[in-house]
């Protein structure tokens, strides 16, 4: 005997297994979503840790350039301080032919 749409045959076995058929699209409906939600929580995880790095990149480039700028101003200072030890070298240098010639007269 044929299956045939419609049939008795057919009636019946829908019928029975209509319940089962029901849980397995609920069940399958419930992972999809379940899936498609922590696919959401992810990706949302994914852009905090993006804008936190970006935070972390921006503070630290900031601070780069603080600290060249402090270098810079240190390096001035150390040429500042190297010129005047240079003067003071020669002004002792000179109070001591000064004093050399005085002391040879």
């Amino acid at each position: 005997m044929p299956d045939v749409p419609g049939s008795p045959i057919r009636r019946v076995a829908k019928a029975a297994t209509s319940p089962v058929r029901g849980y397995i699209n609920n069940h399958f409906e419930m992972v999809k979503e379940e899936v498609r939600q922590k696919r959401s929580e992810e990706w949302q995880r994914i852009a905090d840790l993006e804008a936190t790095v970006s935070e972390a990149s921006l503070h630290q480039a900031r601070v780069l350039a603080r600290l060249r700028d402090e270098v810079e101003a240190v390096t001035r200072r150390l040429q500042d301080l190297e010129q005047a030890t240079d003067r003071l070298a020669d002004v002792v240098a000179a109070a001591t032919v000064v004093a050399d010639r005085e002391s040879a007269t």
